[in-house]
């Protein structure tokens, strides 16, 4: 399924009842038209599509509004004048496949919505320097003290930043052996199912928990990770209720993230291993 993209402000919740919605509508399309003639059920189903495309304009991501309604039975169903054989039973089936993406898409808004809408708390998306300069692996560190938030911390891990370290703990960089070790450690919490949340520490009010934000099948990474970085953390925050901040020492990923409308943090200096090479910082070709 490709992954839904928020138009702000709208939340998840708000989403989900309006494909309800035109979902129940299809049907009522369906069973009104039962006995009419083609010419009528063809403008009551277009109809539709252009009452649904009103209402989740202001919704979703005008690309996947696309994919949606405008699919290739629907190019050729405006093509035709009414007087088409089988055309009841070609609007009928068109009909009824929106209905079932409509409800499909209307459950992943509902799974978002469980997922990312925390009752308190911060998200925390780490490039990876961060996970790989910090002078505690990162299921260690306490991040509330390093970044100067004083709330539960919801570390996000993206799936370019767990690439990069795949990549360097087989380079030949200094950084390799944390970079292994790290590795090493996503993969023990959170290689089962990558989509679990997992505790690293609680004290009370103040909890620290990591799990990895996976890419669908269809998705298209940026070509500068930073930038990828950035825009996943943008994702997390057109779908959440609670503050997203990318953690990075980097200024240049501070301007980026900030440009978006990204908060950022800085892990405090005394949090930096001092002793690395400058070479075996992330390479930004």
């Amino acid at each position: 399924m490709t992954e839904i993209r928020l138009r702000p402000p709208v939340t998840l919740r708000d989403l989900e009842k309006a494909l309800r919605e035109h979902a129940t509508e299809s049907d009522n399309v369906v069973s009104s038209c039962a006995h009419r003639d083609g010419r009528d059920y063809l403008n009551r189903y277009l109809g539709w599509v252009n009452w649904t495309w009103r209402a989740l304009d202001s919704r979703l991501d005008r690309t996947q509004l696309e994919q949606l309604l405008h699919t290739r039975h629907y190019w050729t169903l405006r093509q035709m004048d009414g007087s088409e054989p089988r055309l009841t039973s070609l609007i009928k089936i068109e009909l009824n496949a929106r209905r079932d993406t409509l409800v499909e898409l209307a459950d992943e808004a509902r799974a978002l919505c469980r997922r990312w809408n925390f009752a308190s708390g911060v998200i925390v998306v780490p490039d990876t320097n961060v996970l790989l300069h910090a002078t505690e692996y990162f299921d260690d560190l306490d991040w509330p003290t390093a970044l100067g938030i004083p709330a539960t911390i919801h570390l996000v891990l993206t799936m370019v930043v767990i690439d990069e370290i795949d990549k360097l703990k087989r380079s030949r960089q200094p950084v390799r052996t944390r970079a292994r070790q790290t590795a090493n450690k996503i993969e023990s919490l959170l290689g089962d199912i990558p989509s679990d949340r997992v505790v690293l520490r609680g004290d009370g009010r103040k909890e620290t928990t990591v799990e990895v934000l996976t890419d669908p099948l269809d998705h298209q990474r940026l070509t500068d990770s930073d930038s990828e970085i950035v825009d996943r953390a943008a994702y997390l925050r057109d779908l959440t209720t609670v503050p997203v901040y990318v953690a990075t020492w980097d200024n240049l990923m501070r301007f980026r993230a900030s440009v978006t409308g990204l908060d950022v943090v800085k892990p405090r200096p005394e949090y930096e291993l001092q002793d690395e090479p400058a070479d075996s910082h992330r390479n930004r070709g």
